[in-house]
């Protein structure tokens, strides 16, 4: 691929874990870091990191969290306050690769981590794209994980998540579990929003069904500067169900920055 070299592979050390990374070296200007979704990994992103150095021409680099990919695993039951305690990582996570600022991609859970980490670490995040965030828990998404259960136990989700990660089911449970507990049910991130100051870009799918409409009004009522665009034809992954459309809203608005 033009303008972009082979992806390095990097292992990163964060409070005494061994994170995976890669890194995808196409230009100069801030780099992209990507947080990927509740069941995601590296690998799950497939070509897209590839995709969009070149798009943006920038570095993108990705991450396996703390239990997912080939990362160092949860020591137990995966806490009801994940996501924070990944947002609050992230700055340190920066730290171990090197990079002064950056921009953060989110897809999903990885969208909620960046929502909480352009809050908490402004000052080293130049912009934030939330693809699919949540900051808010929903009755209708709680049905919705509830119904990627059901793919667990009969279907072939198992078989797609062993070849991502070293512990699939202890991936699966972290996240099904917690997003479809009562004691999780009130969760949110809404009261954060007013702290962040970066530009910011946020994407739904118009028949998503685990993030809705609602996700957007809440960013942009909290974020005046925040950007929504919502895509027809697109459901939960607008990186693989509208790839082309979502390069260049990204690569558009990194450069922009």
């Amino acid at each position: 691929m033009a303008g972009v070299r082979e992806p390095v592979d990097r292992r990163v050390e964060v409070d005494g874990l061994h994170l995976e990374a890669r890194c995808w070296a196409g230009g100069d200007g801030t780099p992209v870091v990507l947080l990927h979704e509740g069941l995601g990994s590296i690998t799950a992103w497939g070509r897209f990191p590839a995709q969009l150095a070149e798009a943006c021409g920038r570095t993108v680099i990705a991450y396996s969290r703390q239990g997912y990919g080939r990362s160092s695993g949860w020591p137990g039951i995966r806490p009801l306050d994940y996501l924070a305690q990944e947002a609050r990582r992230v700055r340190r996570v920066l730290d171990a690769l090197d990079l002064e600022r950056a921009v953060l991609l989110g897809h999903s859970d990885g969208g909620a981590i960046a929502t909480e980490a352009g809050a908490l670490h402004g000052s080293r995040v130049a912009g934030l794209v939330l693809e699919a965030a949540h900051v808010t828990v929903e009755r209708p998404t709680q049905q919705a994980v509830r119904s990627v259960g059901e793919r667990w136990t009969s279907g072939d989700l198992r078989e797609r998540l062993t070849r991502h990660h070293d512990d699939p089911a202890s991936v699966f449970r972290g996240w099904h579990d917690v997003w479809t507990s009562e004691a999780f049910w009130g969760w949110s991130i809404a009261e954060l929003l007013p702290e962040i100051t970066c530009p910011v870009l946020a994407i739904r799918g118009a028949q998503d069904a685990l993030s809705s409409a609602h996700q957007l009004d809440v960013i942009t009522s909290g974020i005046p500067q925040a950007e929504a665009v919502t895509l027809p034809d697109c459901g939960h992954v607008p990186h693989k169900e509208a790839r082309e459309r979502t390069l260049a809203l990204v690569a558009a608005f990194v450069r922009k920055l």
